[in-house]
């Protein structure tokens, strides 16, 4: 062999790509200028340098044509797969907006399916119990769910939890109000207990009525609560009171200020809330 031909690639921007990368390889492995020589002009494809290639050794004019076709068709074919492809793109983003349209519009019906997955309450009918509990945090609810249980004779003793007393004595307000308005309602002050002390979460409650159950050998608490709150207050209380013999039933509550199967700005954000408390109870916990 006494000659090596060089394709003449199209020069582009990148200046690593063309023959000068290629001359210099040739000349590192020893191999003299006059051993070389460019073939074709500007070439751009492995098809353009197969045509000069046959025109270069004298092939028939029909191989050469070949060569034009089948460089012709693999560009047709490239660029019916770039139409297709920006077809199949734009098909995509229009089943996306739709789907999401359809999400829009159907926002009721999936905050219901939501709401009656999470909502959880293991008691259809609340069976009679030694206590009704008044959890924290739910003067609106709970005080008046809490007083028609006792006015129903399903139990004959409300505890109310004892409150941490803050600097702004705020938290120890809560607790008198509690007492107040359970009388307001015709409980008997004899009928009203407080548990635990210094309380300032639905954790810490759980564990005062464990402590308050082992105390009283009680064998069924009655904790109603909102319908958001129910699957973390059910969780911590079932985890808390494990092992004691005191059954627990935690009955939904309807809250005055939204509807639990109805999407609202209220429902959305006690919902949206009551999610991360219940996050973070699982991981903490």
């Amino acid at each position: 062999m006494r000659k090596i031909l060089v394709s003449n690639e199209r020069h582009v921007q990148s200046e690593g790509l063309g023959n000068t990368s290629t001359r210099n390889v040739l000349t590192e492995l020893g191999i003299r200028n006059t051993a070389r020589e460019l073939f074709g002009a500007e070439l751009s494809s492995t098809y353009e340098e197969a045509i000069q290639d046959a025109k270069r050794s004298g092939a028939p004019r029909c191989i050469i044509e070949r060569h034009r076709l089948n460089e012709a068709s693999q560009d047709s074919t490239y660029r019916r797969m770039k139409e297709r492809g920006v077809i199949g793109w734009s098909v995509m983003v229009w089943c996306f907006a739709v789907f999401l349209l359809a999400i829009w519009l159907s926002r009721g019906v999936l905050f219901r399916i939501a709401t009656d997955f999470w909502i959880v309450s293991n008691t259809d009918t609340v069976s009679p119990a030694d206590a009704v509990v008044v959890l924290g945090g739910g003067l609106r609810t709970r005080v008046v769910g809490a007083a028609e249980y006792y006015g129903r004779g399903a139990v004959q003793k409300i505890l109310i939890s004892n409150v941490r007393h803050g600097k702004s004595e705020t938290l120890a307000w809560e607790t008198a109000t509690t007492r107040s308005l359970l009388i307001e309602l015709g409980v008997p002050s004899a009928a009203i207990e407080l548990f635990g002390a210094a309380l300032s979460s639905t954790y810490e409650e759980a564990v005062a009525l464990r402590e308050w159950a082992l105390r009283t050998h009680a064998h069924r608490l009655i904790v109603p609560t909102e319908a958001f709150s129910s699957r973390r207050v059910r969780w911590v209380l079932e985890r808390e009171l494990a092992g004691t013999e005191t059954q627990v039933q935690v009955p939904v509550l309807e809250h005055p200020a939204y509807s639990r199967s109805e999407l609202s700005k209220n429902a959305f954000t006690a919902f949206q809330l009551e999610l991360m408390k219940y996050l973070y109870y699982r991981l903490r916990y």
